[in-house]
């Protein structure tokens, strides 16, 4: 996961559990675009085992994966 300099966010990776926050459990080998988050601006992001969870500049805070 990164942030870029707009605010948004990208993933990459192994994605069990759908962690990468796509849609899917497809395995990413380029750092993609989070679509659900594009008019979004994300301040944080942390990366847990099974999961993923991101804070907007808003305050907001969504996390995905596992769900366990």
């Amino acid at each position: 996961m990164f942030i870029d300099n707009k605010y948004r966010l990208f993933s990459t990776g192994f994605n069990r559990y759908g962690r990468l926050g796509h849609g899917d459990e497809k395995e990413i080998s380029k750092f993609t675009l989070i679509k659900h988050f594009k008019n979004k601006k994300i301040v944080d992001v942390q990366c847990g085992y099974f999961h993923t969870t991101a804070v907007t500049k808003e305050g907001h805070l969504y996390s995905w994966g596992y769900g366990n």
